[in-house]
């Protein structure tokens, strides 16, 4: 009892013996562990909680000295959103009962029916971020986050309690009963994942820390939104528990009605996906949700921060139900979060650039004010854009997308939604045929094909040898030129190559390290070009299956992982965009590295060679597109020896020349000619069209921006993916679009010229 004592003596100023008076014999509130009675606090002048623990409890010496030091620490916290202690007293037991003021209106589940619209919403959800983002910063964390542990102020705001003491009485009650179930009887809903394993890979048991925290706060979000506790429709504590170990989420809006909600609201969900990736690792951090909210309340956007990446499942944030497959609910976490991808667990993101151009802004008054870390010069298109204001002339709306046409270059193109598919996952990858009348798209475990005439599924390609368990996500697919096969790249780090008519596999190439996240054929089908995490691209020899790698030449520790691959025209040059922001060109015949662009400022996620071979499209996490002429490697007399290795040194000199914006090329004479600013968020994929005029972004902001390939120009931007735009393909027959998102869709749309 000595830890306890000596606490107590350190908090002698908030002693309350003799203080409260009129204490109700009967308890208001009844917890696992503890009962809450009322009573009145004479010198404070106001109606108190007194928590009282249970007798049985107090017997445990180590339970009294572990609460000892949570009751200290939170006597030390001090914050809007964390309800306060004011005191103790020692009443006949041995562990002091707790005061805290009465909140009059209850916890945060009995306040709901009176929370207003999104407004109310959002703030409700602020402060609760805020006041767990605070716990956070004080290296304390909450283990029990639900509505019924958040108390309503007089003001309406929340305040975050039974964090700490809650975990400590938890605990006890599993090595008193022998079972996590029985400690945590109604608190099962809002566990992440991992806490509902016996022990981590070491053995040793798994604890709560802020990445559980973070599960559960998106857990609070849903009962805010839906009005009720997760998983609603199950009935007891075990099956709740065994949905989430398989992995199953809350359900969530339906794409129509999601569709039909205020913005804000549509931006919560996504950030409730955001907490419920099923590695913690990939969880975005309470002040970084914080930040996110705090924009959504703003109504803006906020800046790229340094953050781990994960290819995955730009994952929906949920895994539906079968009965709800037939319309996803468009939400995910890129996170390859490629956010992270958004958002292959790839890479790292750098910090967000300072973007710069002199080009005129949009002045209608439809768009938003830009961030303000966004250049004022630089026309930003918000993806939550009103378009009620924008003349008729330049938009259109279909029933569940629109179109937008910019108001400041003349009206050049016109487009028309044709088909929306509906998938069981995130759509990884969209790719057209080369007579552009199939479509290919890449998923979880399957690839399905579409006739882009009628509309119709010609097959779904899985294979049955593949390990059962787990995501197995298609992250590129790659139609051979003459129809016939057709190549997946997936997280196994297999490269299947299938009989499209005969519906099997017809080779298998194997030699990459980490998930396969490009893939492309050479135009005469004898080459094809992988993409890797492992940080090295790959040549296959259709014919002997061989390989040629191609490695980065950079100082050890560089991650080069791969995220896009594209080969040139006439099949010389093979190039890659990676996650250290370098664009890598290489000599196809002789796998010599002859080129390296670096001037992007985070990952490059698209590439793509222009019709003529002369020019490279590259697209970034720096939320930019960049044209490079890449003309003296293409003259006969080019320069194609092999790049010297980068040394730290030098290394460390392009840094620092890309980070004062001062180089404008390659190592040799390779040239950025033109920067497309205007997406605000992450680039994550690119095309061009056949006739080399327009070029194609994808971005983690939804949108689908053409732009004029010579001006720099956009000219038409599409909003209907609900999430992020993961892959993007025009048909080298002209005329036609396709749209992959993490909002389980592909779509084809037709683009024609006015």
């Amino acid at each position: 009892m000595d830890d306890l004592n000596n606490i107590l003596d350190k908090l002698s100023h908030l002693n309350l013996i003799g203080q409260i008076e009129d204490i109700q014999a009967t308890a208001r509130g009844l917890g696992a562990s503890c009962d809450v009675f009322t009573g009145y606090w004479r010198a404070g002048n106001k109606k108190v909680a007194v928590k009282k623990l249970r007798v049985f409890l107090t017997k445990e010496e180590q339970v009294i000295k572990k609460l000892a030091r949570e009751v200290y620490i939170w006597s030390k916290l001090e914050h809007e959103n964390v309800l306060p202690l004011l005191g103790f007293f020692l009443e006949g037991g041995e562990f002091p009962h707790l005061v805290s003021e009465w909140m009059a209106k209850g916890t945060l589940r009995d306040y709901m029916p009176y929370l207003g619209g999104d407004e109310d919403i959002v703030a409700m959800c602020l402060g609760i971020a805020a006041g767990l983002s605070y716990l956070h910063e004080k290296g304390v964390i909450h283990a029990d986050l639900k509505s019924l542990n958040i108390l309503i102020s007089e003001a309406g705001k929340p305040l975050l309690a039974d964090f700490g003491v809650s975990h400590v009485l938890a605990a006890s009650m599993t090595k008193m009963c022998g079972t996590t179930m029985a400690s945590t009887k109604g608190t099962v809903r809002w566990m992440a994942i991992e806490l509902l394993s016996l022990s981590d890979e070491s053995g040793v048991g798994v604890t709560p820390d802020e990445k559980s925290d973070v599960w559960a706060f998106g857990m609070t979000i849903y009962e805010i939104l839906k009005r009720n506790v997760p998983y609603n429709h199950l009935k007891n504590d075990h099956q709740v528990a065994l949905a989430i170990s398989k992995g199953k989420l809350p359900e969530r809006p339906a794409r129509s009605e999601k569709a039909s909600l205020p913005m804000r609201e549509r931006k919560l969900w996504d950030i409730c996906g955001s907490c419920w990736k099923k590695k913690p690792e990939m969880r975005p951090s309470m002040s970084d949700i914080l930040s996110d909210i705090t924009a959504i309340q703003d109504g803006k956007s906020r800046p790229v921060k340094r953050r781990k990446l994960d290819i995955t499942p730009l994952d929906n944030p949920a895994t539906l139900h079968a009965s709800t497959l037939s319309q996803p609910n468009g939400m995910f976490q890129l996170t390859f979060d490629a956010h992270y991808a958004p958002n292959a667990e790839a890479p790292h993101l750098v910090q967000d650039p300072r973007i710069g151009a002199d080009i005129s802004p949009l002045t209608t008054p439809a768009f938003s004010s830009p961030p303000s870390y966004l250049d004022d010069n630089v026309t930003y298109i918000p993806y939550d854009l009103n378009i009620s204001g924008i003349s008729s002339q330049r938009k259109k709306e279909g029933s569940d997308w629109s179109a937008i046409f910019n108001p400041d270059v003349k009206r050049r193109l016109d487009v028309y939604l044709l088909f929306t598919w509906p998938h069981e996952s995130v759509v990884c990858s969209v790719r057209f045929s080369t007579d552009g009348k199939f479509l290919a798209t890449g998923s979880n475990r399957i690839t399905h094909i579409y006739d882009v005439r009628t509309g119709a599924k010609i097959c779904g390609l899985i294979d049955e040898h593949a390990a059962a368990e787990g995501d197995l996500y298609i992250r590129s697919v790659c139609f051979s030129p003459d129809g016939k096969y057709l190549a997946t790249g997936a997280e196994d780090k297999i490269i299947r190559v299938w009989d499209i008519a005969k519906r099997r596999i017809r080779r298998v190439f194997e030699g990459h390290c980490q998930e396969i996240y490009a893939l492309v054929f050479s135009l005469d089908g004898r080459l094809l070009a992988s993409g890797s995490g492992d940080g090295t691209t790959r040549v296959w020899n259709m014919e002997s299956g061989i390989p040629k790698v191609l490695e980065a030449t950079e100082p050890q520790g560089v991650d080069t992982g791969v995220a896009s691959v594209a080969i040139s025209p006439n099949n010389s040059l093979v190039a890659a965009g990676s996650v250290d922001c370098v664009v890598r060109i290489w000599d196809v015949a002789t796998g010599s590295l002859v080129e390296c662009l670096r001037e992007h400022s985070d990952n490059v996620y698209g590439i793509a060679f222009t019709p003529d071979g002369k020019s490279l499209i590259s697209g970034s996490l720096d939320k930019t597109l960049k044209q490079w002429d890449i003309t003296p490697l293409t003259r006969p007399d080019a320069n194609r020896s092999f790049l010297p290795p980068m040394t730290p040194a030098r290394s460390i000199q392009n840094s620092t020349m890309n980070d004062t914006a001062t180089m404008d090329g390659g190592e040799r004479s390779s040239k950025c000619t033109s920067t497309f600013f205007g997406h605000t968020d992450y680039v994550l994929t690119t095309a061009i069209s056949h006739d080399g005029q327009w070029v194609v972004s994808g971005s983690k902001d939804h949108g689908v921006q053409f732009w004029d390939r010579e001006t720099t120009d956009m000219h038409m931007r599409i909003e209907a993916h609900t999430n992020s735009v993961v892959s993007v393909d025009l048909s080298s027959q002209g005329g036609l679009l396709a749209t992959g998102g993490g909002d389980w869709t592909a779509r084809i749309w037709r683009y024609t010229s006015l």
